[in-house]
């Protein structure tokens, strides 16, 4: 039997000793002079000194992994451990996947409700329409899935028309809402429950953020859109399963019993600082549809900034259907994508005569020409369900199914915010301090692209 020891092959011999740290063996198990033992100076190994063509385990890649770690480094992390992982593999086997090398993300999703098999997408074992999507780094993000739906104004969930948020680039797709408020691993950008909230970034931050999850064969991960949020939140109205949430510093105002873990536990039920709770831990009455399948924290805890739609100047603008899922699409202060809308529906180029636009009066108003345009630093604000217009057709249609103007009553009493001057970027939900005023009609068309506060921040959303 040969080994190589300092860059030279040898016939072996027990004075070696614990040079030899790690072995490959043929497929039956059986050492012979066509495998190669790895030496503390040859750690690094090389497609020329590891044949590619021996049969991979994965208990022996794991094992692998976890010695190629301590080689590396004695303080081994989760995040250096899954690294050296990924590398090993591309050496001893080009067809290993990642799911199969990640030991600590196969417990974790075990422990989640989850099967740890090898695939993207991997349902959970109990709860309907609750996924785990894996990203280019291997991460887990806690999803739910939201089957098709038809609605329109008239007859709502009865309609012939799909939704909106089905819709990407021509072409029906499976939609897929993060279950809580985007959050990190370290590095490394997660969803999941009992997780801080991550805060403080730009809007194209986010868009980034999210674009930053594909890579490879993985796509479809995308900054939650307007049309998908306006999706859940008409669900939850016509299901009568508004969420509670946290508004109040971490409690709901409307239902004091209704609390979760905060952040910060010295301010709870305070009047200043940090309010925000840690993420899915309000209870089932905080998801959308009262149970532990929904998706969490929509009322409250931090501003959501959506994407797919904007005002600028007073004028709604959106990416048609749910084009705004497709990261590729230039969202930029310039971009071709956005369109504004007609009366009767159609899709325009920004500035045409008579699109819809917000007027700043009291109440706010869907207008075609705008009569009260606002000065900075002025806003106008007011319920969300009173939102005028004098207006109907297709146009104001499509705006109640994307929770641009109110599709009926009863809407919790969700705030609208208003500036139509220069251009402001939704935000949805409403934040730890907002009381009643926050729940998922509530709308933020204040901010600009660049604003990052601490009470800001949003979520994963993915499509297939």
């Amino acid at each position: 039997l040969y080994v190589k020891v300092a860059g030279e092959w040898a016939e072996w011999n027990p004075a070696f000793g614990t040079d030899v740290v790690d072995a490959l063996v043929g497929t039956d198990g059986t050492p012979s002079t066509s495998n190669k033992f790895v030496t503390n100076s040859d750690a690094r190994m090389t497609n020329e000194r590891v044949p590619t063509a021996l049969s991979v385990t994965a208990a022996k890649l794991a094992a692998d992994a976890v010695e190629t770690a301590k080689i590396k480094d004695a303080n081994v992390t989760a995040g250096k451990l899954a690294t050296d992982a990924v590398e090993t593999a591309k050496i001893k086997d080009g067809n290993v996947t990642y799911l199969k090398l990640k030991s600590q993300l196969q417990e974790y999703l075990k422990a989640q409700g989850f099967t740890a098999e090898d695939n993207q997408i991997i349902p959970h074992n109990w709860m309907s329409n609750n996924y785990a999507v894996i990203d280019k780094n291997g991460k887990a993000h806690m999803m739910v899935e939201i089957p098709r739906k038809n609605w329109d104004a008239a007859n709502q969930f009865a309609g012939a028309a799909i939704h909106p948020a089905f819709t990407i680039n021509g072409a029906q797709k499976r939609i897929f809402i993060g279950k809580y408020q985007a959050s990190m691993d370290g590095a490394y950008y997660v969803t999941r429950a009992n997780a801080t909230v991550k805060h403080s970034l730009t809007f194209e931050q986010e868009l980034a953020a999210a674009a930053a999850l594909n890579g490879g064969s993985i796509s479809g991960f995308h900054l939650m859109t307007n049309a998908e949020w306006a999706l859940v939140a008409l669900m939850s109205k016509a299901n009568a399963t508004l969420p509670y949430g946290n508004n109040a510093y971490g409690r709901d105002n409307d239902n004091k019993l209704i609390t979760g873990i905060m952040e910060e536990p010295a301010n709870f039920a305070g009047a200043s600082g940090n309010g925000k709770w840690l993420t899915g831990t309000g209870g089932i009455l905080t998801s959308h549809n009262w149970q532990e399948s929904g998706i969490f924290d929509l009322n409250g805890n931090v501003w959501e900034r959506v994407s797919g739609m904007r005002v600028n100047e007073g004028e709604i603008q959106i990416l048609e259907n749910n084009n705004a899922a497709d990261s590729s699409k230039d969202q930029g202060a310039a971009s071709a994508e956005w369109k504004a809308i007609l009366t009767d529906g159609t899709l325009v180029a920004p500035g045409t005569a008579n699109t819809l636009k917000y007027n700043g009066g009291s109440p706010i108003s869907v207008v075609e020409a705008i009569t009260t345009q606002l000065v900075d630093p002025n806003s106008a604000s007011n319920t969300y369900e009173t939102v005028a217009t004098a207006l109907s057709g297709n146009g104001i249609g499509l705006l109640k199914s994307l929770c641009l103007f109110p599709h009926t009553t009863g809407l919790g009493g969700d705030y609208i915010y208003l500036r139509n001057y220069g251009e402001r970027v939704p935000v949805r939900g409403g934040n730890w301090t907002h009381a009643s005023y926050a729940g998922v009609f509530n709308l933020g068309l204040y901010y600009a692209r660049s604003y990052a506060g601490s009470d800001f921040g949003f979520r994963f959303a993915f499509y297939l």
